[in-house]
């Protein structure tokens, strides 16, 4: 029965003469060693380094360098001397990347033996967290026998059932595969700036993993004002792990997360990202957005326009300002008249749209009264922009068209003769008192002509008044004449004490 002990220093001497005696008689140098699925391998002084990447039986080594790679297996099935076994002997070098020992890793104090892996399990009174080295140092000289377990370089399973002979050495060749975060902004902080309210702005997060393992995301979560918006990115929801982000290592295209800034409100607004993974020196990454709300505010100013009486067909221009009292820029997209405005109306050289305003800024508009009718005459000015609160705001324009006062004056002349003349005006009283204060009105009208003649504008209403007491036909005040066209006669009278006082 083929015995699975190890191989001890007693004969192991004995055998790694033979073995070399065998190896110069009957092994050519130049030979290709064959290791695969052999009930026993051995490799002596061989020249260049001996793969094992299959199954196969006991393996002894002496004076050469052997890799363990991915699929090697020392196995305990295909029996022979010592099968399961590891065992090497003189000066060797060991290296154990991946694989599978069924009975014993046999090492002396002369091998060269690595193992390289991510991580190994601590073994208590050998091997201490982040312990590089493996070392029987035994006071009794005796053999160190123990199982190394962890994980290899490649994520396969490291189980190795070890025998460590006094003075002997197992190199631990622990490669860190682990995430690393990293994420742009480098600040880990976006100021957006003024932004003026409607405006959108836009940065991206991204999200890169610069380690040497998968980075898995568990949460990007938003949290600030309300005119911050998470608007695209992968969705994760924290409590499905299917849904978990994973970047893979060193990857050079990173994960993007919009984020845009819409002001809800004047003033500072802030919000933060927040991302959380498994980087164990990173596992919350914040980045802090900050922007700044702003907003045009419109002013007309005045308000409104009042032209007073003006003369039939002459022009008067009055100044009304657009202000921007806001801390954006002002868009004025729309100046027009409505529908029902008079055309006695007119804006005098209407600005090229859009009109930009600054904040504190003016910009002043002429508006033109030419009356073309005689009457009260109204208009309404439509101002659009892009103010949030005010977007259309108005203009209230009014004017009387009146004829000019020395035209009013003479009319008046002309009517009063023809009344007189067709009897429609007649004097009150008896015989020459009648006529006499027919001839008394005819002389202050003409007086009043005089004083309208040499601006004296303040006396003519004077004198008007006074004609209107004696034909307003207030019983109080008797009046001087009588007839049909008294009453016309007295209204354009008051017409015209109204045009007088409005200039």
């Amino acid at each position: 029965m083929t015995s699975k002990l190890p191989i001890t220093n007693k004969n192991r001497l004995f055998w790694g003469a033979f073995l070399l005696a065998l190896a110069a008689i009957f092994t050519p140098p130049s030979m290709a060693l064959e290791v695969c699925g052999l009930s026993e391998v051995w490799i002596i002084s061989e020249p260049e380094p001996v793969d094992i990447n299959c199954e196969t039986g006991y393996t002894i080594v002496f004076s050469s360098t052997v890799n363990l790679l991915p699929g090697a297996h020392i196995s305990e099935v295909y029996g022979g001397f010592g099968g399961g076994n590891f065992s090497s002997g003189g000066y060797n070098t060991i290296n154990i990347y991946a694989g599978k020992i069924d009975t014993t890793l046999n090492t002396t104090s002369t091998d060269n033996v690595t193992v390289y892996g991510s991580s190994f399990e601590p073994i208590p009174g050998i091997l201490e967290e982040g312990q590089k080295q493996i070392i029987n140092t035994n006071a009794d000289e005796s053999t160190l026998i123990f199982t190394l377990m962890g994980t290899y370089q490649d994520g396969s399973p490291c189980a190795l059932p070890c025998y460590l002979e006094y003075g002997g050495v197992i190199n631990l060749n622990v490669s860190q595969t682990a995430p690393e975060i990293e994420v742009f902004p480098a600040t880990l902080s976006w100021d957006f700036g003024a932004v003026k309210a409607g405006e959108i702005k836009t940065v991206q997060v991204q999200i890169y993993n610069i380690g040497t393992a998968d980075l898995k995301v568990s949460s990007v979560t938003l949290a600030g004002d309300a005119g911050f918006t998470l608007t695209s990115g992968p969705v994760i929801d924290p409590n499905d792990p299917n849904t978990l982000l994973v970047i893979a290592p060193s990857t050079e295209t990173p994960v993007n997360y919009e984020f845009t800034f819409t002001p809800s409100a004047d003033g500072p607004a802030s919000a933060v990202v927040r991302i959380v993974s498994d980087d164990k020196d990173e596992s919350v990454v914040e980045v802090v957005l900050a922007g700044l709300g702003t907003s045009p505010e419109i002013t007309l100013e005045p308000a409104s326009l009042d032209f007073g009486s003006i003369d039939f067909g002459t022009s008067v221009a009055q100044n009304m300002t657009i202000a921007n009292y806001g801390d954006a820029q002002l868009m004025i997209n729309s100046i027009a008249w409505t529908e029902d405005s008079s055309a006695d109306f007119a804006v005098f050289v209407l600005p090229e749209l859009p009109l930009v305003i600054e904040p504190n800024g003016i910009v002043e508009l002429s508006v033109v009264y030419t009356p073309t009718t005689i009457g009260a005459a109204a208009a309404t000015l439509e101002i659009g922009s892009d103010d949030p609160e005010q977007p259309l705001v108005t203009l209230a324009v009014a004017g009387i068209g009146v004829y000019p006062p020395l035209r009013q004056i003479n009319d008046i002349i002309a009517f009063y003769d023809e009344s007189v003349q067709n009897g429609t005006i007649q004097g009150v009283g008896p015989g020459k008192s009648a006529q006499a204060r027919v001839k008394v009105i005819k002389e202050a009208l003409l007086i009043t002509k005089c004083l309208i003649q040499s601006k004296y504008q303040r006396f003519a209403i004077v004198a008007l008044m006074e004609i209107d007491k004696f034909t307003d036909g207030d019983p109080k005040q008797k009046d001087f004449i009588t007839g049909p066209a008294v009453a016309e006669l007295n209204a354009k009278i008051n017409t015209l004490i109204t045009t007088l006082k409005t200039q």
